[in-house]
């Protein structure tokens, strides 16, 4: 049986999660790579980044993107 430990914004946590279920849910959610699984002796969570910390990661893209732009 699946129980839910925490649940906050962001973040959640099972326990008794099979390491199958684990690589099942890894390739669930290639497509969305914000969100973070990792999982320790059963224990699985899933996180999601808030929207400031996306902000500040897309901010920091163009930066590093408009610095390494060929100006020629």
């Amino acid at each position: 049986m699946t129980d839910t430990l925490i649940q906050s914004p962001g973040r959640v946590i099972f326990q008794n999660i099979s390491w199958q279920t684990y690589q099942s849910l890894i390739k669930d959610f290639v497509s969305e790579p914000a969100i973070r699984l990792t999982c320790d002796r059963g224990i699985l969570e899933i996180r999601k980044p808030l929207d400031p910390h996306e902000s500040y990661r897309k901010l920091l893209g163009r930066l590093i993107e408009a610095a390494t732009e060929d100006s020629t």
